[in-house]
């Protein structure tokens, strides 16, 4: 097929919802360099600094989630909209100017009016979840997608029976097992040069800290107080190079004066948008249990130490942890248990025992799909390839 694929990637509007759907949108792109790929999130919650890179086309869609942290009456309005079909005659009048060959989202509330539209149009479209248990929207949406891709095989299940049959949804849906997409970024950039870019001395042992794209206070203080009691230990804390992002919100961090007090090599840093160098650099994380976050930490074959969010909707940080504590592929800390003491026991026990951390990474590695955006993307190039076909046969003179 001689012409540029029209993709519409329909995403939530932070990192861990784009960031999969831009490693697919450069798989696709790897294939078909001329394919125009249109970026579709949620009005006022996209983040438009990270597409600018690709120089996509950004559009917005007003549409209220559901989730359970929202107050009551912004849940009431949202489902109130729903059920008039508001956010779906919107998503119609956008598909028909826009005219995409395929639609694919990456999970969040914008993605279920758009799937729900595109099927009514005959345009044919793949469902990304990372997560496990899925999302809420991925659970009432799954039945509109032509093709539902998952990034683990140990979730399969919660799409084999509808929580709310929607009129017009299709179950089961056809589900694929691809793993997570990870950008090539995460994939290829060089460790020496990482660390030199970092300055990351050659003999260190480099601990990142992330407590997620917005921070959580319960992560930063914990690592605050481990790297006190750490200090005890001279030989450690020679060794040790720490990169401390706290996130934007709620951002807890060792003062500098006293890092240096302590004889620590630290820098703490609010955000970084690119974690394609720390990763590269890094000897040992500890993270939240985000689903793309695991992905690039499993895609690089990484020790962790990993802290899921109690709060996460439906409980799908947990869920992440437990997929890869199952296979002793991390450590996992669960918020209840999290106190600087354990944190810095676990740093220590991982910083001293080289042969661990090597188990670890191996396990982690295995658990990881480097290859899941490319495989994403053949299902999505598959939908345009047969409805192409598809439309030939039904326009062919009888």
């Amino acid at each position: 097929m001689s012409t540029a694929p029209r993709i519409l990637l329909v995403s939530g509007g932070t990192g861990g919802h784009l960031y999969p759907g831009l490693a697919v949108a450069e798989a696709i792109l790897a294939e078909y360099p001329d394919a125009v790929i249109t970026v579709l999130g949620p009005e006022g919650r996209t983040d438009h600094d990270a597409i600018a890179p690709y120089r996509f086309r950004v559009l917005t869609l007003r549409v209220r989630g559901l989730a359970s942290g929202a107050r009551w009456y912004r849940r009431v309005q949202s489902a109130l909209e729903l059920a008039v079909g508001t956010p779906v005659r919107a998503a119609r009048r956008l598909l028909r100017r826009e005219q995409p060959e395929v639609v694919f989202a990456t999970g969040g509330y914008v993605a279920g009016p758009v799937l729900v539209a595109a099927k009514r149009l005959g345009i044919p479209s793949v469902l990304f979840d990372m997560n496990c248990p899925v999302g809420l929207a991925t659970r009432w949406a799954a039945g509109f997608a032509s093709v539902v891709a998952l990034g683990s095989s140990d979730c399969a299940d919660d799409l084999t029976r509808p929580r709310w049959r929607l009129p017009g949804s299709t179950w089961p849906p056809q589900v694929e097992i691809t793993g997570t997409p990870v950008r090539r970024a995460i994939l290829e950039t060089d460790r020496d040069a990482a660390r030199r870019a970092l300055g990351v001395p050659a003999s260190a042992l480099a601990l990142v800290v992330t407590s997620g794209s917005l921070g959580a206070r319960p992560v930063n203080e914990a690592v605050v107080g481990a790297l006190s009691l750490l200090a005890a230990d001279e030989a450690l804390c020679a060794r040790l190079w720490v990169l401390h992002l706290t996130g934007p919100r709620n951002a807890v961090a060792l003062p500098a004066d006293r890092a240096r007090q302590l004889g620590l090599n630290y820098r703490a840093e609010p955000f970084r948008r690119e974690m394609a160098q720390p990763l590269a650099a890094a000897d040992l994380v500890v993270t939240r249990a985000g689903g793309s976050a695991l992905a690039e930490i499993t895609a690089r074959g990484l020790p962790a130490i990993v802290i899921p969010w109690a709060g996460a909707p439906a409980g799908h940080q947990e869920g992440n942890a437990r997929r890869l504590e199952s296979r002793e592929a991390a450590v996992v800390i669960r918020e209840t248990e999290l106190t600087p003491e354990r944190l810095a026991e676990e740093i220590r026990a991982l910083c001293q025992n080289a042969q661990r951390r090597a188990e670890l990474a191996a396990r982690a590695r295995a658990a990881g799909a480097p290859d899941a955006a490319t495989r994403v993307a053949a299902l999505v190039l598959a939908l345009r390839r047969a409805d192409a076909r598809r439309t030939m046969r039904t326009s062919s003179p009888s």
